[in-house]
């Protein structure tokens, strides 16, 4: 509610403010371009306001005149929307921690088996778990706690998560082909509304010479592995949830784990760390090998190219996160270089595998 709250007070008071303020339009110059990452025509400023305001006009109903408003509607305050959710999520976390305390505490007071029975100390293993039940009287945590409730039940919880990403995957998919279907190749995709296929065009698939769509065909195959994806991840997730086993260490030893067992905490963690490793360095062998991504930069509108001149400098790289996120020079947004934006995937990969071994 923190989160949802900050999001919502700043876009109406960002709102009120930009919808009163003077009409500026056409006499801002470059002392009004917040970021200064390109210099645009009077043209250029003329078609992105009304682009934008359009955009903003439909989802909330507000225009802006000037261009500082609108650049802090769109970075500031998601930013800040960010940070309050982040408190929020740590409040939450806060607040369950302590009620599972509490709980612990009143009943241990009132049945001193409790913590013997319920949460085994030198018994690693416990029989009695699997048979036990999850509601709220025989676990401490209430249904709204989710997947505290299989703690201790690894199987579950691996049911749970496995299903979780069968819900993810299967929006993605749908969505994919809602938008596939729904795509006017006329119209630019900011223009539609878009929020996938925009990120499948930057990838390089589909587009021609000048960033134009010529092809839809790959969007559609996308859709459709995401959702026999899906499909296979359900069907996972319904399994382990109500006809696997509750736990894995006794069947599966390789998948099971204890919480107190630190070599096993890290190894799962490790194993995650490479896995997004790996995803980051398939992008590398896409922009490299691959066919090459969408380099907005491009002469003629932008054009899919390879990647050819990959220096691994960290000064150029992480000098980014050094940049002042205001007045001129962007911070992380001033990235106007495709190169940079592989060559930090080559790093940030390398990172995270070095991590997970």
């Amino acid at each position: 509610m923190m989160g949802v709250a900050g999001v919502l007070g700043a876009a109406l008071l960002c709102a009120i403010h930009g919808a009163t303020v003077e009409n500026t339009l056409f006499e801002d110059g470059d002392g009004a371009n917040t970021f200064r990452a390109f210099n645009p025509t009077q043209a250029e400023e003329t078609y992105s306001m009304v682009t934008a305001n359009r955009f903003w006009s439909q989802i909330f109903g507000v225009a802006f005149s000037n261009k500082r408003w609108l650049h802090f509607f769109m970075l500031f305050v998601p930013v800040t929307g960010l940070w309050m959710s982040a408190l929020g999520v740590v409040g939450l976390a806060l607040n369950l921690r302590a009620y599972d305390f509490v709980s612990q505490e009143i009943r241990a007071a009132e049945d001193p088996e409790f913590e013997t029975r319920f949460y085994p100390v030198e018994t690693l293993f416990n029989g009695t778990l699997a048979l036990a039940g999850r509601d709220q009287e025989t676990t401490g945590f209430a249904w709204w706690a989710g997947n505290a409730r299989l703690i201790n039940l690894s199987g579950k919880l691996l049911g749970a998560h496995v299903a979780h990403a069968g819900l993810i995957v299967f929006w993605a998919g749908a969505m994919n082909l809602f938008e596939v279907a729904h795509f006017v190749p006329e119209k630019p995709m900011y223009e539609q509304g878009l929020i996938l296929l925009p990120h499948l065009a930057t990838l390089g698939w589909g587009v021609g010479p000048g960033g134009e769509v010529i092809d839809t065909f790959p969007y559609f195959v996308s859709g459709v592995l995401h959702l026999i994806s899906s499909a296979v991840l359900g069907f996972g997730g319904i399994y382990h949830a109500l006809l696997g086993p509750e736990t894995l260490e006794e069947s599966f030893p390789f998948f099971g784990y204890v919480w107190k067992d630190r070599n096993k905490m890290t190894t799962i963690l490790g194993i995650h760390l490479i896995l997004l490793g790996i995803g980051a360095f398939l992008l590398v062998f896409k922009a490299i090998y691959f066919g090459g991504v969408y380099d907005t930069w491009a002469p003629g509108g932008g054009d899919v190219r390879k990647i050819t001149n990959l220096t691994l400098s960290p000064s150029v790289i992480f000098g980014y996160l050094l940049k002042s996120p205001f007045g001129g020079e962007g911070w992380i947004v001033s990235v106007d270089d495709l190169e940079d934006i592989i060559r930090w995937n080559l790093w940030l990969g390398s990172i995270c595998i070095l991590g997970g071994i």
